[in-house]
């Protein structure tokens, strides 16, 4: 009795394994614009990179404006002219004008002092008729060619011997001027004054202001 169940049960379990598996239906035609869509996504639908922002230029900032001029010496003797007592006054006659009446102050005041009396004048800036009425004036002066730097000192180029080069600046209002005298003899050795010139039927009126400048 046992020996024909279990044949029985072996029987039914070959019998199932032998069966077939059931396959659902599949369409015969495939919607070609519906497969691609499925297949390739939408790229509204990917996140978008980010375009890259162009970096902010701050505004130009406004320009620095330029540093007031230095003061000259020029400059303190035009403002102490109108109203500044005169410490000396000097006429110098037989001048064609004030810088020419200033130059041969100049050099009058430098021949006066202890080592100048017989050095070498060079004119600074000098015209050529100015320089030949100084000339037929003093004895050894020369236009500012003549003249050259050599190591510290001033020296007149023909010889070598020391030398000065004197300057007069003037700036003039009608009949009344201010100007600077002075002269350079070395890299330590320099020295200016300020004057106020007036024009009389005499000649010209130099005053000192009492200013100066010396290196």
């Amino acid at each position: 009795m046992k020996g024909s169940l279990a044949a029985t049960a072996l029987a039914l379990a070959i019998a199932g394994c032998s069966q077939e598996p059931e396959y659902l239906p599949v369409p015969d035609i495939v919607d070609p614009p519906r497969a691609e869509r499925m297949s390739a996504p939408n790229s509204s639908d990917m996140p978008q990179p980010e375009e890259p922002k162009g970096k902010e230029i701050p505004p130009a900032a406004p320009p620095i404006p330029p540093a007031p001029p230095e003061e000259t010496f020029m400059d303190q003797v035009n403002q102490m002219a109108g109203n500044a007592t005169a410490i000396d006054s000097m006429l110098i006659e037989g001048a064609s004008g004030p810088r020419e009446a200033l130059f041969i102050h100049t050099i009058e005041r430098f021949r006066a002092q202890e080592g100048f009396a017989e050095r070498p004048v060079c004119l600074v800036k000098a015209q050529a008729g100015l320089v030949a009425n100084l000339v037929g004036r003093f004895a050894n002066v020369h236009e500012e060619d003549a003249c050259r730097w050599e190591g510290p000192g001033v020296v007149l180029a023909t010889t070598g011997e020391p030398a000065i080069y004197v300057h007069a600046n003037i700036a003039c209002a009608g009949m009344a001027c201010e100007g600077e005298g002075g002269g350079t003899y070395g890299n330590l050795g320099a020295e200016g004054y300020g004057y106020r010139l007036r024009r009389t039927h005499e000649g010209w009126i130099i005053e000192s202001l009492g200013i100066s400048w010396i290196s």
